[in-house]
């Protein structure tokens, strides 16, 4: 409760104070606040980080996405790589342990998608490292069969492939 009292007119303040000054340090600090009373916020009511995860991290994707648009404003790809990441843990907390969970790579692959139109290489290299987890993860289930080296050299692979792949598509549509 002391960080919401704190960080509420925190929030407020910095605004106000980007709003007269127009220095970005204010709307990034302010920013920063915003993210942490929400967090903050979200395990005060013991929403998880299921629905903690998806809300934030699609508040913070939009919300960095936009603000240089309007202000032309720096340093928010590391609010969308924030944003990527919070919002793709909160999505695999949502299919994790469930009989669907191969849908997972399904929004993984719309947030490829996602960030290919809006030109975030902050938001593919989130999507890239999440995916790169899920694999690993998803893989662990299998350690104690005897097809496991194999698994590991097909991910290699797989690995290798999907890395060449993301550079094209990062040279493609980011330059």
């Amino acid at each position: 409760m002391p960080v919401l009292i704190v960080f509420g007119p925190m929030i407020i303040h910095q605004f106000l104070t980007f709003l007269r000054f127009k220095l970005n340090v204010n709307l990034w600090m302010g920013f920063l606040f915003f993210f942490f009373f929400f967090v903050t916020l979200f395990d005060y009511f013991d929403t998880g980080l299921t629905l903690g995860g998806l809300l934030i991290g699609t508040s913070t994707i939009l919300i960095s996405h936009n603000i240089p648009k309007l202000y032309s404003a720096k340093g928010f790809g590391f609010w969308m790589f924030i944003g990527g990441l919070l919002f793709l843990l909160g999505a695999f907390r949502l299919f994790e342990k469930e009989s669907f969970e191969l849908f997972y790579l399904t929004v993984v692959g719309l947030m490829v998608y996602l960030s290919v139109v809006i030109k975030s290489k902050a938001l593919l290299a989130s999507t890239t490292l999440s995916f790169f987890a899920f694999i690993a993860y998803y893989t662990s289930k299998f350690t104690d069969s005897i097809g496991w080296p194999i698994t590991l050299i097909a991910l290699g692979v797989l690995f290798i492939a999907l890395s060449t792949l993301i550079l094209k598509l990062s040279k493609k549509y980011f330059t």
